[in-house]
């Protein structure tokens, strides 16, 4: 279900209680990685993804929430600086709250947040695994999948300067692996054949594959200020 508040009810929430993070090892992971210090900025032009945020391009997080988690977020935003000079289109933030939910807007210089769409059905747990996944789509709009399933499409404002990517919540999440896929990349689609004997199991269409993944495993990342 979603609900949507207008943009002077919405406080943003930057930093967690103060408390001793506590790691819970990944567990399927066969050979544990070094994940990048949170909160990093990551130019995505410089490691050639691109400018912009364009249909089939998608950027995928695969981490671990910790055992104690607060908030994590994902911002897509434009040359500059975040709140300050730099047009944020995809703002992107989990609280773990009771209940917990999903915050998604943007903001825009000299306008601030605009409305906020919040989601319930949370899909992220303490101690657990998950794959996060940002898939473009035409029209300026973002598929968003968590652990291979929807979860909600996003669609406000152009994506075709985006060239930076922040992700924070040291407290929250470990970020295993980022990969970031310039090109054409689909989700499986599951379809039913009318069938021509008594019975017909359901086919799936493979995806396309990435042809040229930028995959961050141990990433020198300058953590932002």
């Amino acid at each position: 279900m979603v609900t949507t508040i207008e943009t002077e009810t919405y406080n943003e929430e930057t930093t967690a209680p103060a408390a001793e993070p506590t790691t819970t090892p990944f567990p399927s992971c066969l050979n544990p990685i070094v994940n990048p210090d949170l909160p990093v900025t990551i130019n995505l032009t410089q490691l050639s993804f691109g400018e912009g945020f364009l249909p089939n391009k998608s950027i995928e997080i695969n981490g671990v929430v910790l055992a104690k988690p607060y908030l994590f977020g994902f911002y897509l935003f434009e040359d500059g600086v975040k709140y300050k000079t730099a047009d944020m289109p995809l703002y992107f933030k989990p609280l773990f709250r009771r209940p917990p939910y999903v915050v998604c807007t943007n903001w825009i210089r000299n306008r601030g947040f605009g409305s906020v769409e919040k989601y319930g059905n949370f899909p992220f747990k303490a101690g657990q695994p998950f794959i996060l996944e940002f898939v473009a789509e035409p029209k300026n709009t973002i598929d968003i999948y968590i652990n291979n399933e929807h979860f909600v499409t996003f669609s406000r404002v152009d994506l075709s300067k985006i060239s930076q990517l922040y992700i924070e919540g040291k407290d929250t999440i470990r970020v295993n692996s980022l990969t970031l896929c310039p090109n054409q990349v689909r989700k499986p689609r599951t379809t039913t054949v009318k069938p021509t004997t008594p019975t017909k199991e359901p086919t799936t269409t493979p995806p396309h594959p990435c042809l040229n993944p930028i995959v961050l495993l141990n990433p020198q990342i300058q953590e932002s200020p």
